[in-house]
């Protein structure tokens, strides 16, 4: 019992660390980043577009980067299938904030349309849509258990609030923190890279020996 209860400890701080190489933060800097742009054309709405195109890029990308310098590790069944479950529920919360933002848009769009409530969501700027991608941002970080997500989420908040009272575009603030955020995540993961070289055949027949 006592083996069994090191190896899910061990288990759990490999999975930990599995998105800590900066790669994750380089695709959501990046998502971020061509949303805001997408935002400041005519097919804005289509934004959230970019994370369903970046999102399955992270398992090729790691595979490539990441797993010859590290190796692969085979989770237990039970890991595997709480990976999977983070999975679809990060796709299901993309899906959702995808539909938000269409929603969101629109509204601001067409606010002469609007009725009731609604008719009220443009006169808060984009506070509200700031909010739901903060939030996105930290489901995933507590997914993915990166704790510097956190940060992120409120750095969109701060960007977005402070960029509306400055006057700024929604997608220009976006696409200014979208690249701070790119930034940091190349940083991180060009620091892993040199620090962690691609391991050679015969080093692990050394190893072995």
């Amino acid at each position: 019992m006592e083996a069994s209860i090191d190896l899910t400890g061990l288990e759990q701080r490999v999975y930990r660390s599995r998105f800590g190489d900066g790669l994750a933060d380089v695709l959501l800097g990046l998502f971020i980043t061509l949303m805001g742009i997408t935002f400041m054309t005519d097919v804005g709405g289509l934004g959230g577009v970019w994370g369903a195109m970046l999102l399955p890029m992270w398992k090729p990308l790691h595979d490539k980067l990441i797993v010859p310098r590290l190796g692969y590790v085979t989770f237990t069944r039970a890991r595997r299938g709480k990976i999977v479950a983070k999975q679809l529920i990060l796709a299901l919360a993309l899906g959702v904030s995808m539909l938000a933002g269409v929603v969101l848009w629109l509204l601001n769009a067409n606010a002469d349309g609007a009725s009731g409530w609604l008719a009220r969501v443009p006169d808060l700027g984009p506070t509200p849509f700031g909010v739901m991608l903060a939030a996105l941002v930290a489901v995933s970080a507590r997914l993915l258990s990166l704790s510097r997500g956190y940060g992120y989420a409120a750095l969109i908040i701060v960007a977005v609030t402070g960029g509306h009272v400055l006057g700024l575009e929604l997608g220009l603030s976006l696409s200014l923190v979208g690249g701070f955020i790119f930034v940091a995540g190349a940083v991180i993961l060009t620091r892993f890279l040199r620090e962690h070289p691609v391991i050679k055949i015969d080093e692990f027949e050394e190893l072995d020996a």
